[in-house]
This record gives structure tokens, sequence and C-alpha cells, in this order.
């Protein structure tokens, strides 16, 4: 059995963990490190996140190719990717991380430290902490595994939570939304927007101007998914026509973000360089490790991509 493990060459250490990580778990198995090289031997499993140009085209017998994330976009519009099932990370620690983001977000508005952020840097004392205000209504777009995780953390935490997904969920304590015929529902009222949502090309650039302006006004856009599914440019819009009250920014169309890109200076978005919530290696390992062991026994893995769907 041989397994590539290939990561950005900026991760070199990372590519090494997870190497080391496989390699504990399957220690029959024969495991290389991607090193930019030609693929000179039949791959069976390719382990990977955000691969370099012309690595799927070299791995066309691969058994299946396990991305070491939640998000499948770098994978999915690649058209050299092999016909193989596609597996994606089921949460691996990244669910309480981007529940702690998420909560933060929640309380950072809920009490007015935005407001209190612009009163700083115009050497304002404004002592408004908005204590008496009620929790924002929370919604979050997108209910998949760490969706879920994420608004029961909110709900565990006494903000009203809705959610809103592609098909129907239900959540104990969370009225849930499901589909285009409810999506507008969902925004209008939403007054912090949560997005979980994976890229595919239904959800690019989803978050545009109408749906903008259907949300309350002062509401809030927190993004935690993929950059490109909001429309930067009307969320500027919104957020300088006095509609939306603020934003969270975690991740960009391009990243990382051009220095000279309005998102920086602007002083009411905040900006988080893709940290809301990272793979942590061991529990990763245990999932592809477990995966890769059932497709050996001839079973099908858990979490195989909906090509249709794209996630």
């Amino acid at each position: 059995m041989h397994i590539l493990v290939s990561m950005p060459s900026h991760q070199g250490d990372k590519a090494r963990d997870w190497a080391q990580a496989l390699q504990h778990r399957l220690p029959t198995a024969q495991i290389a490190i991607d090193t930019g090289a030609p693929v000179d031997q039949t791959v069976d499993y390719l382990v990977t996140w955000q691969p370099r140009a012309g690595l799927l085209a070299q791995v066309p017998n691969a058994r299946a190719i396990f991305t070491a994330s939640a998000g499948v976009d770098a994978l999915m519009n690649d058209p050299t990717l092999p016909h193989c099932p596609v597996v994606r990370l089921c949460d691996a620690g990244m669910g309480d991380q981007m529940a702690s983001f998420a909560l933060y977000a929640a309380f950072h508005y809920w009490r007015g430290f935005d407001r209190m952020r612009v009163a700083q840097n115009r050497a304002s004392w404004s002592p408004d902490t908005g204590a008496v205000a009620p929790r924002p209504s929370v919604g979050v777009l997108g209910l998949g595994a760490l969706g879920q995780v994420t608004a029961r953390a909110l709900r565990e935490a006494g903000f009203p939570v809705s959610g809103w997904s592609r098909r129907k969920r239900d959540i104990d304590g969370v009225s849930t939304y499901a589909g285009s015929a409810e999506f507008e529902e969902f925004l209008a009222q939403t007054n912090l927007l949560i997005c979980l949502l994976p890229l595919t090309p239904d959800t690019h650039h989803l978050l545009d101007h109408a749906r903008f302006a259907a949300m309350p006004r002062e509401a809030v856009v927190v993004n935690l998914a993929r950059g490109d599914i909001l429309v930067e440019g009307d969320l500027l819009a919104a957020l300088d026509n006095g509609h939306l009250r603020g934003a969270m920014l975690d991740v960009f169309a391009t990243e990382p973000l051009a220095e000279d890109h309005p998102f920086w200076a602007h002083e009411k978005v905040v900006v988080t360089p893709h940290i809301a919530a990272e793979t942590l290696v061991e529990p990763g390992a245990d999932q592809i490790s477990d995966n890769i062991n059932r497709i050996e026994r001839g079973d099908k893995p858990l979490g195989a991509v909906d090509r249709d769907a794209g996630y």
C-alpha cells in the first residue's frame, strides 16, 4: 500500500507530521512525502491540502483521495481529479475551534465591542457597553458537522439560533430552514450571520447585494468558510451605506489579503488571517487511517464527497 502526503511547500513540517501520524497507525504502509518531483510510482491513497498544480494528474489510479481539511473545493475544481472517492475530514478538532470563533463574534457585537474599537481609534471615551441589549439572533449558514457544533455552542451560550442548509436538519433548540424557498426567510430574521458553507458552484457569490439587503438593518456578517462565497464589493457597499453594522472576515477571495485591500483599514471590518479552525493532525490521522482500513476491507469510506453537490 503506497500513500503520498502532499502539503503546500511552506508547510513542510506539517507534511512530516501527517506522514508520521499515518505511519504509526498504518505500520505496513509505504508512506512518502511529496517533494514536487514527478510521482514515479503507483499511489494508492493521496492525503493532501491544496494540491500543487499537476499532482492529481499523476495519481490516476488512486483508490481514494483524502483532504486534510473539511473543504474540498481545491480538489473539485481540478479537471484532472481521478474518478475515485474524495473523502473529507469530519470535524477532526475543528468544531470546537470554529464554535469558539463564532462565540467570540457573537459576544463582540452583542456587547458593542465593535463600537468601542471605533471609539478607541478616535480617542473617544464612550462607555455604552450595550449590556442591556438583547442577544442578537444568530443564523448559522451551513449545517454540516462544523455548523451543527457551532449552532449548539451558540444555543448553549444563550443566543437565539437558527440555521439554514440545502437539506432539512433537525437540531434541538435551533430553528432550521432548508432550500432556496426558505433562504430569504432565514436571512430576514438573522441579526448576526455565521457563514460555514462549502464553496460550490451554487454558493459562489451567494452573499451579494440582494442577500445583504434581505437581512435586517444593522445586521452583521461573519465569514469563516470561503472568501468567494460573498461578493466583497457588495459587502463594502452595504457597510458604507449603513445597512450592515459590521463584518468579521477570516477568509478572502485572494489570500493573503493584499496590503492595499480596503478591508484592512475599514472601521467596520475585523480581519483575521484564515485561522478560524486548524485541522488537528492526530484526530485527522485517526479518521484517514480508519477510512483506508475500511476501503481495504471492501467497505465504503465515511465522509465521501457527493460529486454532484460538490461537498
